[in-house]
Order: structure tokens, then sequence, then C-alpha cells
């Protein structure tokens, strides 16, 4: 059983705002997962599709497909980028079992706060491309976040 299943959302908050960050990595990633996965939208990029984003008065998640990774980032209070990784599934992270590489993470005083609004905004966790198979040809990240556009047509927003 994950970290993200045990524990209440008051404790996921102290987890995510505490010193561990693979602890909080684990409770922020699949709060931001589920997110999306709830309540995204699809976003066009010239014609094509680019990923899905939800966005609320403080947070912002946005994610994207690319050839070999899926990535995300987190916007707070519309103007300050806080967040944002790659999510692979073949093996290219650094952490979390290779799924995950940090390209940013701000975790200071003034703006660590998104770590608990989204427990507040959100309501649901999901492992939702963090645990699909590890596959090296295909990644598979990339194919989950296009079957989830392909699948929910009714939520494009131009």
């Amino acid at each position: 059983m994950s970290i993200s299943a045990r524990l209440n959302d008051i404790q996921k908050k102290a987890v995510a705002m505490g010193r561990n960050r693979e602890a909080a990595l684990a409770v922020i990633l699949p709060r931001l997962m589920g997110a999306v996965l709830r309540y995204g939208h699809l976003k066009y990029d010239r014609d094509s599709i680019r990923g899905a984003f939800v966005a609320s008065e403080a947070i912002d998640v946005w994610v994207q497909s690319h050839r070999h990774y899926v990535y995300l980032s987190v916007r707070y209070l519309r103007r300050i980028q806080v967040f944002s990784c790659r999510i692979y599934s073949d093996g290219g992270g650094d952490t979390l079992n290779q799924q995950i590489s940090i390209i940013g993470w701000d975790r200071s005083v003034s703006n660590r706060g998104w770590q608990s609004v989204i427990f507040d905004r959100f309501d649901y966790d999901s492992g939702w491309l963090l645990n699909v198979p590890q596959e090296v040809i295909v990644p598979n990240v990339v194919r989950a976040l296009n079957q989830y556009i392909e699948a929910h047509p009714q939520r494009h927003v131009q």
C-alpha cells in the first residue's frame, strides 16, 4: 500500500511540506494526477492536442506528452512556476523508481504553500501516469496520456 493511500489529507499536507523529498513526492504527485484525471481539460496548440490542464484560483496543473516522457508543470497563484518534472515509463527518471526527473521544485518559505493548497483544492489521488508498466521501446506513460486525451473529447478547450 502506498504512503498516499495510508494517510488522510491533513497528514498528507504535513508530509508534503516536510523535509523528506521522496515522501513529499509520494503524496504530491498522486494528488496532481488525480486533479488532472478528474478535472482536466484538453488544450489545443495549432490544431493538435498538446496536453491536459486544470486551472483553479491558486493552482494550475499542466501535463503534456512528448516523445519519451510526459512533462508536468505546476504554477502557484497563476504566475509562479513552483514545480516541474518529467514522468517516464522507460526508466529515464532519477527518483521514485526511475519514473520522475525533477526539473524544478520551489520549496522556499515564500512559495511552499502550494504543496498544502493542492490538498484543499483537489480531492482525489490517482496513480494515473505514475503506475504505468515500465516499457523501454514505446513509453507507456505517453500512451496513457494520449489515450486519456482521445477518451475525453468533451473536455477540449481552444
